[in-house]
């Protein structure tokens, strides 16, 4: 009889404890995050680049046939020289603001909330466009050195949008990726001063260029402040799951089971990892989808290795065609090319541009008679002479969600080089 007494007293008391912990756990639930404070909201540049594209884009006429123009789809009629010559002579004003705007670093307010929109978007990559229509126009009037002049500008107009949003930046490496194609094909057609002066214009663009890892870093206090905001919302677990689309393979009880603060605790420890990993070398970072082994932040937090590959692609596109404008110059000095690529500097180059795929050293070069090999060892980091690479579909699987990676550009596990003329470029400049 005592026994059960005790018993009986002994499930009463870890009863009241249960309860006990469960309210201590719900009151500090319901109590608000501790996180704006600590989340940084950098000072705008004075003067802004930004307020000239602005206007630029306020003034811009018939933006979507400027871009139909500049980047035909394949079902598009393409765009007469007539039409192009007649949009640009509509367009001058804002041509000549976003020429003026790449004078001044670009910054913008950072996306702290739920909220946060960018109905200026379009008209960024519009501009993008208006620049490269420019280039069109004056290389079909055989204005090799302007036509130049507007891919340039269109590199570094690329890597000033950079510094602004996640929304920018994605619009920033297309229009760079973009315009150094378009540079790229002007090469044969320049004089060797003018190339000389356009390979420094390009290493003076590469070293402004954003690396991965801080806009991961500003990735981490967007995605921490969009999730507290919405916490503070009805429903705030199913909030939760939806702000990225491939969140909702988690069911949202997972969510609230994790709290509030456990959740952001954590979604900020994986950013942190992802942001290490991405300050190694390319070959040396672990896969993003392997990084960590907590499936329900890996859903909820936006970073993939096509974000890391497209970083590293478009800085090879402009780290080779600095290369390719050095080399032309040298070999109308010379009248051959150059033994090796550090014969280069200083006179046709300030120094050599990295390999983003390899662990140390520059771009692989084979001079051979007329002609030369350019290329990157690619993500497999190995140096397999110049070989063509040849992308595939990826798919990763993920717990029990299946991701396709339908954007994936090159998988580390492929062999092969990625030369400045490979196809991975269409894709990282397509519009």
């Amino acid at each position: 009889m005592r026994w059960k007494r005790m018993r009986a007293w002994g499930k009463g008391l870890l009863g009241v404890a249960a309860l006990t912990a469960v309210s201590l756990w719900a009151a500090r639930e319901a109590t608000a995050p501790l996180l704006p404070e600590r989340i940084p909201s950098p000072a705008l540049p004075k003067p802004n680049a930004r307020d000239w594209y602005l206007r630029a884009g306020r003034l811009l006429v018939a933006g979507d046939a400027v871009k139909g123009a500049a980047f035909p789809s394949r079902e598009d009629k393409p765009t007469s020289l007539e039409a192009k010559a007649a949009l640009l002579r509509r367009n001058e004003a804002p041509l000549r603001l976003v020429r003026l705007g790449m004078a001044h670093p670009y910054g913008e307010l950072p996306d702290r909330s739920l909220d946060a929109h960018h109905p200026r978007y379009a008209e960024l990559r519009q501009l993008g466009a208006l620049l490269r229509l420019d280039g069109q126009v004056r290389e079909a009037g055989g204005d090799w050195d302007g036509a130049l002049a507007d891919a340039l500008d269109g590199i570094r107009y690329g890597v000033s949008l950079q510094q602004g949003t996640s929304v920018t930046l994605y619009e920033g490496l297309r229009a760079q990726a973009s315009a150094a194609l378009a540079a790229r094909r002007l090469v044969p057609k320049l004089s060797a001063p003018g190339a000389r002066t356009a390979a420094a214009a390009v290493r003076a663009a590469q070293a402004r260029e954003l690396p991965c890892w801080r806009w991961l870093e500003e990735q981490k206090w967007m995605a921490l402040a969009a999730y507290h905001d919405a916490m503070q919302r009805e429903r705030w677990a199913h909030r939760v799951n939806g702000l990225y689309a491939v969140s909702f393979c988690i069911p949202d009880w997972q969510v609230w089971l994790r709290g509030r603060r456990g959740l952001l605790r954590d979604i900020e420890r994986h950013y942190n990892l992802l942001i290490a990993n991405e300050k190694r070398a390319y070959l040396r970072r672990a896969n993003p989808l392997r990084l960590d082994a907590d499936e329900l932040v890996l859903m909820l937090t936006d970073f993939s290795a096509p974000d890391r590959e497209r970083f590293a692609l478009v800085d090879a596109a402009t780290g080779m065609l600095a290369v390719e404008l050095a080399v032309h110059a040298w070999r109308l000095d010379h009248t051959a090319f150059p033994a090796q690529l550090a014969d280069l500097v200083p006179r046709y180059l300030p120094s050599l541009p990295d390999d983003p795929f390899a662990l140390a050293g520059t771009y692989g070069y084979v001079p051979a008679g007329r002609r030369y090999r350019l290329y990157s060892v690619g993500p497999d980091g190995r140096d397999d002479g110049g070989a063509v690479l040849s992308p595939e579909p990826y798919y990763g699987q993920l717990g029990h969600c299946v991701i396709s990676n339908w954007d994936r550009i090159v998988d580390p596990s492929r062999t092969g080089d990625i030369g400045p003329s490979d196809p991975v470029f269409e894709k990282v400049g397509a519009p």
